[in-house]
């Protein structure tokens, strides 16, 4: 057991789970954003290459949101 998962357990003895995050899942953007889409802080956002918000397209990204981008330079860029 790490010492992460001591704390939570320890928490979670005690009582104290409010507030405890989850562990983040890692989400690859390969397309492009259509519709009406919600990025949340409870993920991370990785860019495989140049992502558009197409119009009429709606991304809403919660504060704390963390999105990084691929490695790369010119077309093999990452960018939204």
């Amino acid at each position: 057991m790490n010492r992460n998962q001591t704390f939570r357990s320890v928490l979670w003895a005690a009582g104290l789970t409010i507030g405890l995050a989850a562990e983040a899942d890692t989400i690859q953007v390969t397309s492009n954003i259509t519709g009406r889409v919600h990025w949340m802080r409870t993920n991370e956002y990785v860019l495989n290459g140049f992502i558009y918000v197409l119009d009429g397209a709606e991304l809403h990204i919660e504060a704390g949101t963390v999105i990084k981008g691929k490695p790369g330079t010119q077309n093999d860029a990452s960018a939204l």
